[in-house]
């Protein structure tokens, strides 16, 4: 709430008073009366206004009172005058009458009541004191300061007010406008209530558990200590009963409500006494017009709103119901942040964005487990090779004795993206599924050619979910059928002939820390994409992927075995 804004309705409110208050005026007066500060600005109004009415009968008669430069003369000469004509001070006076004496009372006779100047001097320096505190509280600071809410986090955030930032853990005080033109800024209340704000966004805190929004985007995640958390604009109020919820509201004034989880009681109406009352519950949503007369439904947008953001990440996660691992793959948070064909070398276990890093053929050499510092969610990879025993599968050191023998060598490295470089014969080309390319974006695949493994840490993905759980990890794996496609080659190579069934095929091991959950084997291009879907348990850590052919197969040409994972997916929990 702004300076300006306390004239203008001080202004309202004076007309309203004497009678001038013109109809649009009066519409805007209502507007203003849903802010809480207002309303206690509106009924000190009323007590001056009420005081000064009084004064003023009081002194109709007596108007010269009022001359400055008169005042305080005719101040004094009224009290000399009350002093002279002022009547006897009476006293008891005693009779005596047999057999004992009486005390008989004189009382003075009642006089017509007489307005003393001097009265009226000290009403009206009553009347200048409040308006003058009431002034003074108006515009002065508020010398016992509330702290409403303080800085969790902010991403790529500006401010209208180029000298204004804000800080992690910065305090947020009762009555601060803060104004964001760019960017996100996270705050949590005292109750514990989570707030994301996203820009362009104007806002400030009546108080720890009210918020009022000029305009802009909030998402607010209120727990049980914070039920009774409320959300102001001018046309409408929202009070938390334990949910979540978010509202934006326009520069123009639409307002829109949309219950992601919970209930909520959304109080709206074109008149401070005349108000339209709903409930609102999950799945739920409304809009209401900038003069709040008007409510209506609208279609439910639960992926509207920033729900939580992360700035070691660059994250910003708005309720999607998955992540993407092929994203995370390719330099990623696994909401799309990623970039399309690069990937990492498992000879080194560095990230690329260099797609001709990684068209070559790779050998183990005896690598071992090799950990991926650059990409903070994969916590490393592999060249998976049984031939002599265990193989780590973690940077904690779990090991899988059930991994086959194999050349220990394989082809490009780990990809985000449906997508084959050139290399040697092979010309450049979107992957196929059953003869479907797998165009991105509007398909998610993580190229994996065998023989090579890959795990994922899950705790550090769920940083990107505010701490929330995954419930499944699903996926479609399957063999690009594009090998029989002879345009996809330098030279044709009748490939229905050269490729006889069973010649191309290759296996699928799905770990869950250290611990078989899923296996394929003998996937093949002709066969429909195998559908992986397995359960996540609260205390599982690490997912691993291995791709391998076993050197029993003894493929001839185990280089065209085009393995992917189409949409490798870690399910929210309870967000499904």
């Amino acid at each position: 709430m702004n300076r300006q804004t306390i004239l203008e309705f001080r202004s309202l409110c004076i007309k309203l008073f004497d009678g001038s208050l013109e109809e649009h005026e009066s519409q805007r007066l209502n507007e203003l009366m849903y802010h809480p500060g207002l309303r206690k600005v509106y009924f000190g109004l009323v007590k001056v206004n009420l005081s000064l009415k009084f004064a003023g009968e009081c002194c109709r008669e007596s108007s010269d009172l009022l001359n400055e430069e008169t005042f305080v003369e005719q101040v004094w000469e009224s009290l000399a005058a009350e002093e002279k004509n002022a009547e006897p001070v009476q006293r008891f006076e005693s009779i005596e009458e047999s057999p004992r004496r009486v005390n008989k009372k004189v009382y003075q006779q009642k006089q017509p009541r007489q307005i003393s100047k001097f009265n009226l001097y000290s009403a009206l320096t009553g009347v200048a004191a409040l308006i003058f505190i009431f002034i003074f509280a108006s515009i002065s600071p508020d010398r016992t300061a509330v702290k409403a809410a303080a800085v969790r986090d902010a991403l790529n955030a500006e401010f209208a007010d180029d000298s204004e930032s804000y800080s992690q853990g910065q305090s947020i005080w009762a009555g601060e406008t803060v104004r964001i033109s760019e960017g996100f800024i996270e705050f949590e209340t005292a109750r514990n209530v989570l707030i994301t704000v996203e820009a362009p966004a104007e806002f400030e805190f009546n108080k720890q558990d009210d918020m009022q929004l000029e305009y802009g985007q909030v998402y607010a995640n209120v727990g049980e200590n914070g039920i009774g958390f409320t959300v102001h604009t001018d046309n409408m109020r929202l009070i938390d009963l334990g949910t979540e919820f978010g509202v934006y509201r326009d520069k123009k004034g639409w307002t829109e409500v949309h219950m992601i989880n919970g209930e909520a009681a959304l109080v709206a109406g074109g008149s401070w006494f005349k108000k339209t009352k709903q409930q609102l519950f999950k799945g739920q949503a409304r809009g209401v017009s900038s003069n709040g007369t008007s409510v209506e439904e609208l279609d439910s947008e639960p992926e509207k709103f920033a729900r939580y953001i992360n700035s070691d990440h660059k994250s910003v996660w708005r309720g999607q119901k998955a992540l993407d691992l092929a994203d995370i793959v390719g330099g990623g948070n696994g909401l799309g942040s990623g970039e399309y064909k690069s990937g990492i070398n498992t000879a080194s276990g560095e990230y690329t964005t260099d797609i001709n890093r990684l068209n070559s053929l790779k050998f183990s050499n005896g690598q071992g487990y090799l950990n991926v510092d650059s990409l903070s969610f994969v916590d490393g990879v592999f060249i998976p090779d049984g031939e002599f025993g265990a193989v780590q599968v973690t940077s904690e050191g779990h090991t899988f004795s059930g991994v086959s023998d194999t050349e220990g060598k394989y082809w490009i490295g780990l990809l985000n993206g449906a997508y084959h470089p050139r290399l040697q014969d092979v010309l450049p080309h979107t992957l196929t599924l059953q003869g479907v390319k797998q165009s991105y974006p509007e398909n998610s695949a993580l190229f994996i050619h065998p023989n090579q493994g890959i795990t994922f840490d899950l705790d550090k993905i769920e940083q990107v979910v505010q701490g929330k759980e995954f419930s499944r990890f699903t996926a479609e794996f399957g063999l690009s059928d594009s090998v029989f496609d002879n345009d996809n080659f330098v030279v044709p190579l009748n490939n229905f002939e050269v490729f006889e069934e069973g010649q191309l095929n290759c296996d699928l091991q799905v770990l869950v820390d250290g611990q078989l959950r899923f296996e394929k084997s003998n996937q093949s291009p002709s066969q429909k994409p195998s559908r992986v879907d397995l359960t996540l348990k609260p205390e599982d850590r690490f997912l691993t992927l291995i791709v391998t052919i076993p050197i029993e197969d003894n493929l001839p040409e185990a280089g065209f075995v085009w393995a992917f994972m189409k949409d490798p997916q870690l399910h929210v929990w309870g967000n499904e």
